[in-house]
């Protein structure tokens, strides 16, 4: 493999892993990366490389674009808006209803209330953790895994 091929493919590598770690998701950088490989493999037929290699190269540039834009769409697209309002105003109304019934013996009427209280407003709060996976350093829970990423600078490097 040629050392611009392998250079420019640490850049690809730099540029996704900073637009995960910004948070950003920025498609246009990765597209200017990726053309710079794109001449690459005009250089790898004149080495007289296996042409199912330069294919294969080619097909996982397309796979990395697609998928990039993919990546962009989600973390850019608020699905449910809708749903946020529907689960805090049932949160809201489901705590003003235990608050006037009679719930006896009191202190088993405050831990169910608790408990029901405690179970609704941690459910509003995946479902606002769920609408961006990709988010990056905000101490999230539901969120992508980013360790095969950051572990193939290893092997990059």
């Amino acid at each position: 493999m040629s050392t611009h091929l392998q250079e420019h493919i640490r850049s690809l590598y730099r540029v996704i892993v900073d637009n995960f770690k910004n948070n950003t998701h920025s498609t246009e950088r990765i597209r200017e990366v990726i053309d710079e490989i794109n001449h690459d493999p005009y250089a790898l037929v004149e080495q007289n490389n296996p042409p199912q290699y330069v294919m294969r190269l080619r097909t996982e540039l397309s796979n990395i674009d697609k998928l990039t834009s993919r990546v962009k769409i989600i973390a850019e697209t608020s699905f449910i808006p809708a749903a946020y309002a529907i689960a805090e105003i049932a949160l809201a109304g489901v705590v003003l209803i235990l608050f006037f019934v009679k719930l006896d013996p009191y202190y088993e009427g405050i831990v169910i209330f608790t408990i029901i209280t405690s179970l609704l407003i941690s459910i509003i709060l995946l479902i606002k953790d769920m609408d961006n996976p990709f988010e990056y350093g905000h101490r999230t829970f539901a969120d992508v895994d980013y360790t095969p990423l950051f572990d193939l600078e290893k092997v990059i490097t």
